[in-house]
């Protein structure tokens, strides 16, 4: 249940930052959705992860879909492999500040 929380939480404050950012690219200084997942992963232990990877895949099919609507293989393929890079970012700063943090 934490985890589709989480999911739905990260889609829906990507999507909000992304009206905050400058037309017409999708450029933003701060990035919510990171910093909830990194806190998110930190108090909830890894166990947390699979509910960003879910959360940053819907993000990036909902904006890559906006325009048409329409399901497309290359979208699809950049979705899914953002994800994957933007998980494992995640996991490794989860992994660095729980070892170089005290407590």
């Amino acid at each position: 249940m934490r985890n589709l929380l989480l999911a739905f939480g990260y889609a829906l404050f990507g999507r909000i930052a992304l009206l905050l950012a400058i037309p017409p690219g999708h450029a933003i200084t701060v990035f919510p959705p990171a910093g909830i997942s990194v806190i998110a992963i930190l108090t909830g232990d890894y166990r947390l992860l699979p509910g960003t990877a879910l959360g940053s895949c819907i993000f990036n099919l909902w904006i890559g879909y906006e325009p048409s609507w329409t399901v497309r293989r290359p979208q699809s393929a950049c979705a899914i492999n953002m994800e994957i890079i933007s998980t494992q970012t995640r996991n490794m700063k989860g992994f660095l500040n729980q070892r170089t943090l005290p407590g």
